[in-house]
Formats: C-alpha cells, structure tokens, sequence
C-alpha cells in the first residue's frame, strides 16, 4: 500500500441479500468503515436487534463506534 493513501476497511454488517450465512438478512443496510481516524457506523438497516446480533457474529463491538451515519 502506498504511505499516502489512507487505509479503510469496510465491512458489511446488514444486507437483504444473503451474502453470509451466520448473519440475519431483511431489508435494509449498514456498514462498519474503520480507518480515518474513525469508526463510523454507515446506517443501521431495518432492525436494530438483527443489526446487534449480526454485530456480535461479526465480533464488531457497538461500544467502539465512534459516529453513526444516517
């Protein structure tokens, strides 16, 4: 990677398509964007509950947010 590009790692965590099988899906999205300094949560789907479990099999811990994108 070049020194100047910034690293960003992006994470689906909510999706109505099945793109992994231990995560739930229904309508909706949201991703985890890890880098810049930040971690933002890009939107948070249709279903908080699903949103936090899919979190946890993720091993994505919601106290590490720092900023929720709406």
């Amino acid at each position: 990677m070049h020194k100047n590009i910034p690293f960003l790692k992006i994470s689906v965590i909510f999706n109505n398509l099945r793109f992994n099988a231990n995560l739930k899906t229904i309508w909706g999205f949201s991703c985890l964007i890890e880098g810049a300094e930040k971690i933002i949560l890009f939107d948070t789907g249709d279903d908080g509950k699903i949103l936090l479990e899919n979190m946890r099999h993720m091993n994505i811990d919601p106290e590490a947010v720092d900023t929720v994108f709406l």
